[in-house]
């Protein structure tokens, strides 16, 4: 009876250690939001969606899961869902997108937003891999203006 007792305050302590390990940077990404705005250089693909050149606006309602991110501009109006999951992992000095570039085109691959300390990362779609990992690639980080709505 006492090893079970036991058993279970072990248990009850272990999960409240992990919950406040965890529970600062998802209580931020619940209640977190952000908009934007960037200038794409050169053609883009962003998850399914292909930007052209020019200026774009975004607005993220919430940084909680699944993380969806509306874009607009050019003429274009998307909805580009997070799927690669988001870190901490800060990949610029400023917000950024980080684009891989080839060619004269460009794969969105995360949009590291410095307010939140959040980076959020894309996987290009299946069919699109296959290409982009046969060509050579530059990683380019494109200045994001970004702040709390």
């Amino acid at each position: 009876m006492t090893l079970k007792r036991n058993f279970t305050l072990v248990g009850l302590l272990a999960f409240a250690l992990v919950t406040a390990l965890f529970a600062p940077s998802v209580a931020r990404a619940q209640t977190s939001s952000a908009q934007g705005k960037f200038t794409l250089p050169f053609e883009t693909r962003w998850g399914r969606a292909t930007l052209p050149a020019g200026d774009y606006s975004f607005r993220m309602e919430s940084a909680a899961s699944p993380q969806l991110i509306q874009v607009w501009g050019q003429g274009v109006t998307v909805l580009v869902a997070t799927s690669g999951g988001t870190s901490e992992q800060k990949v610029a000095d400023h917000s950024a997108l980080i684009i891989l570039r080839h060619g004269k085109k460009g794969t969105v691959r995360a949009l590291y937003l410095e307010h939140l300390g959040l980076t959020f990362n894309y996987i290009p779609p299946k069919a699109e891999r296959q290409i982009v990992a046969e060509m050579p690639q530059l990683i380019q980080q494109l200045p994001v203006q970004a702040g709390a709505r």
